[in-house]
């Protein structure tokens, strides 16, 4: 169970795509520039799995203000897994890991076998966001411990301001945004002699890679967009709507599965009561913990399970366990729901800079989350909770403004393969369809009952190969994902029908 709850987590909270892509046709590469970024040999981990990718890895120093290239300077982590010698084509694929706050060399060798094929002909190259893992990472161990889960709203504020007024001090935290970021892209690029190259973004990181495409337009082969940000779209500002809309569909899919009924004829109901109950009464829960195995305490209350219901939404491995999850914890136990999410939650705090992602969202994100709906909130499992904290966050955390038209639409005419999850907390498909008004060469694809981050999922892989490949979409065969199914539910803890 424990390596389950592992998986499941791991799935959950890394928002991000894998690619596995087929060996390219041999022919000679046209010629590229010499790199200017000294690598040396390195092994890329990530901060639980045990797994180490050999990598070459180097830093690049570049302004901190880069209109002001005489002021402070930071350094860029960089790593590049070399592709095979014969046959290597000189468009690399930069993957652009989520968050916003993951640290690309961090996060990759959780998903590293999904870039097997595709790296026998082409590089690939992780960049650490500024502000992240080894670039300048902006940290405050405090907002990183793993109560996090269940520490509340007071005290979680009072460490945002005190982490704000301490990396205010040696950080100007209004230079840490996307701009910035894409800025720092084409800085790698340049240093390491590619002309074009293939963005992979999964979450946030499609966010970058449409402000990467719009800043650099003669740079960018391809784009694949996994859970697709549009700059329309502020993220957190329809978290609220989204996740309900995604718990609705996996409550319709458990009703209409004779089975999952039987077992669990109400799960909105479940989660009503467990959330009406704790309201009145918070429970402290003692439990071992899902990682360590250490006895510990934790404080289940009602805006905790709002968080852990959001967090497990994200994949459909943790999705199918949400009707036993709730059940069980409606008739008494809800420890099951506290282990997972604490698990799932302390994955997130290991994979991110918070404060990076607060330098980010208070800029470019929070100024133009939807006024509050008082009428629709109450039908909502999150209410505003998630709009809420941010504002009340941002109100204490020093950052910047985002730049005069950020937010327009981003015209590329990129070709581009737009992947959704049809019940994605986050960034369900809508949200790919507002990118692609803007993007002619598009090609939008939903699959059923899936969540967030879908690109290894199925034959997605063999499509995305052929795509990146032929780096056009006409002729693109994706008739093979129509097999992709949401997964089956749990019938108990034990697992879901044989």
């Amino acid at each position: 169970m424990r390596q389950r709850i592992r998986l499941i987590a791991i799935a959950a909270v890394i928002v991000l795509g894998a690619i596995k892509l087929v060996q390219l046709r041999r022919a000679p590469p046209p010629p590229q520039g010499a790199s200017r970024l000294a690598l040396a040999p390195c092994q890329l981990a990530h901060p639980f799995l045990a797994s180490r990718v050999p990598a070459r890895c180097g830093t690049l120093e570049v302004p901190e203000d880069h209109d002001q290239p005489g002021g402070r300077r930071i350094s860029l982590r960089v790593a590049v897994i070399r592709a095979e010698a014969g046959g290597r084509q000189p468009d690399p694929v930069f993957f652009l890991a989520g968050g916003p706050g993951q640290a690309a060399t961090e996060i990759y060798p959780a998903i590293a076998d999904a870039f097997t094929r595709v790296g026998r002909k082409r590089d690939i190259v992780l960049v650490d966001q500024r502000g992240t893992g080894g670039s300048a990472r902006l940290d405050c161990g405090d907002l990183s411990e793993p109560a996090a889960v269940d520490r509340s709203e007071e005290a979680e504020l009072k460490l945002v301001e005190a982490c704000g007024e301490k990396l205010a001090r040696h950080a100007d935290l209004r230079r840490y945004g996307s701009e910035d970021f894409a800025r720092d892209l084409d800085a790698v690029r340049a240093a390491l002699g590619y002309d074009q190259v293939n963005l992979v973004g999964g979450s946030y990181g499609t966010r970058l890679a449409l402000v990467y495409a719009r800043r650099f337009p003669a740079r960018v082969r391809t784009m694949v967009l996994d859970g697709v940000a549009p700059l329309e779209m502020p993220i957190g500002g329809w978290f609220e709507r989204d996740a309900q809309r995604a718990f609705t569909l996996a409550v319709g899919r458990c009703h209409a599965d004779a089975a999952c009924a039987r077992a669990f004829p109400d799960p909105a109901g479940d989660l009503a009561a467990l959330l009406a109950s704790l309201e009145k009464q918070p429970r402290t829960l003692s439990l071992r913990d899902p990682l360590t195995g250490a006895p510990r305490q934790v404080t289940l209350d009602a805006g905790t399970v709002r968080r852990l219901v959001l967090l497990l939404s994200y994949a459909p491995e943790a999705v199918s366990l949400l009707p036993a999850l709730l059940a069980e914890a409606r008739r008494g136990d809800p420890g099951p729901l506290a282990a997972l999410g604490l698990s799932a939650g302390r994955d997130v705090e290991a994979t991110i800079s918070r404060p990076l992602q607060f330098a980010v969202l208070c800029a470019e994100d929070v100024p133009w989350f939807p006024p509050d709906d008082p009428a629709a909130e109450r039908g909502r499992y999150l209410g505003r909770s998630v709009g809420t904290a941010f504002r009340a966050a941002c109100e204490r955390f020093p950052h910047g403004k985002a730049p005069a038209g950020f937010r327009d639409p981003v015209r590329s005419d990129v070709p581009t393969l737009l992947i959704s999850g049809e019940a994605d907390p986050v960034t369900p498909p809508e949200w790919a369809a507002v990118a692609a008004r803007d993007l002619p060469r598009s090609r939008a694809l939903t699959l059923a009952g899936q969540a967030h981050g879908n690109l290894s999922r199925g034959c997605m892989p063999k499509v995305l190969a052929r795509f990146i490949e032929a780096g056009r979409l006409d002729g693109l065969d994706t008739s093979c994902l129509a097999a992709v199914k949401p997964q089956p539910f749990f019938l108990d803890l034990a697992g879901p029908m044989p």
